[in-house]
């Protein structure tokens, strides 16, 4: 191979992946330095070892001729995204919830990088879906979405934004002071609940992006449309006796559309039967305390004395209500923005079905 042949391919290599570049190196050596920021260890080593992470892709890809560098791009990301989603999250919400110091510079910066890192990854995994081979299943992709477990990170650090911002609405304005007691003084269950409805709404804003996307290309009859390449594989790799028979092979795809489409919904409606549960759950406990903290008065006091310390006792009290308001809430919000999109999901389906079949 010539020198300039040589020239060439490393030209048209890195003008490939040159995007990559100015999208993923910045975003893994920024994530490095904040992980040093946010764990207490140095910010310049983080620094270069996100980088380092970052030009992984490039690398495997020139030692290993196989490997796909945006495939390697979207595990990086995956991986990174989890633990700095849960870690920085969880470290957030305990110096919250424990009335501690928390260090706001150091989590902020970490935060603030798992958007980005998100939308990358959600980037780059529909260019990975656009590039697999036809075998791969368009129905799980139009369907499920990303992981589950990213989206339940990002739910998190969402949760965390929206708590972080009541403490410091709390801080500058005393108005604020009666919804920070509802969300950070009532324990562990109004942050939880928070979490289901990011997790939740996180889900249908991907489904709806996905959907949006699918019927502009069933309007433009785009052959990239799911539906389109999914009914393709189905009607050309069945049973020779049955490929005859066009209406039975359009049955069984659809009867498998509509199943993976009512499927899509599980996780979604165990959230919405979650939310209300951790609600009651709330209310079942600050009756709890307020009943033992009456018993505790009445067994140790005479009954001139009650006036003082039953304020305190009754004080649970406030966990039971406003964690089943907080969770009903929520859960009437999510149940709506549910049936909107699933009727939505529905309409679509109905019409791509009514085309097909007239078409055949």
């Amino acid at each position: 191979m010539t020198e300039q042949t040589q020239s060439l391919l490393i030209q048209s290599y890195f003008r490939a992946r040159w995007p990559w570049l100015l999208l993923f190196l910045p975003l893994c050596g920024l994530t490095g330095m904040g992980v040093g920021f946010a764990f207490a260890f140095a910010p310049d080593l983080g620094l270069i070892l996100g980088v380092l992470v970052g030009s992984l892709p490039l690398w495997l890809s020139r030692v290993f001729r196989q490997a796909s560098p945006s495939v390697t791009a979207e595990f990086i990301l995956l991986a990174l995204l989890i633990p700095v989603g849960f870690g920085v999250s969880f470290q957030a919400l305990d110096s919250i919830l424990s009335d501690e110091n928390i260090r706001v510079a150091a989590v902020i910066a970490l935060l603030l990088l798992t958007p980005p890192l998100y939308i990358a990854y959600t980037l780059i995994n529909a260019r990975n879906i656009r590039s697999r081979e036809e075998s791969a299943d368009h129905l799980a992709t139009l369907f499920l979405g990303p992981p589950i477990v990213l989206s339940l990170a990002m739910g998190t650090t969402i949760s965390t934004y929206v708590l972080l911002l009541v403490h410091y609405l709390q801080l500058r304005n005393t108005d604020w002071v009666w919804v920070a007691e509802k969300f950070l003084d009532r324990g562990i269950i109004p942050p939880l609940t928070l979490i289901l409805f990011f997790w939740a709404t996180l889900i249908l804003i991907n489904k709806a992006w996905t959907l949006r996307k699918e019927k502009a290309l069933l309007r433009s009859q785009d052959r990239l449309s799911l539906l389109v390449q999914a009914h393709g594989s189905a009607t050309s790799a069945g049973d020779p006796e049955v490929e005859a028979d066009s209406h039975k092979l359009d049955d069984n795809f659809f009867h498998t559309l509509w199943k993976k489409s009512a499927d899509s919904y599980a996780i979604l409606r165990y959230i919405n039967w979650a939310i209300p549960i951790l609600g009651f759950i709330g209310t079942v406990l600050g009756i709890s305390l307020a009943a033992a903290g009456i018993q505790k008065i009445i067994s140790n006091q005479q009954v001139s004395e009650f006036s003082s310390d039953l304020g305190q006792a009754i004080a649970p009290l406030g966990i039971a209500f406003d964690t089943t308001l907080i969770a009903l809430s929520l859960s009437v919000l999510l149940m709506l923005l549910q049936t909107l999109l699933q009727r939505w999901e529905e309409a679509i389906l109905i019409d791509y079905e009514n085309s097909v079949r007239r078409g055949s």
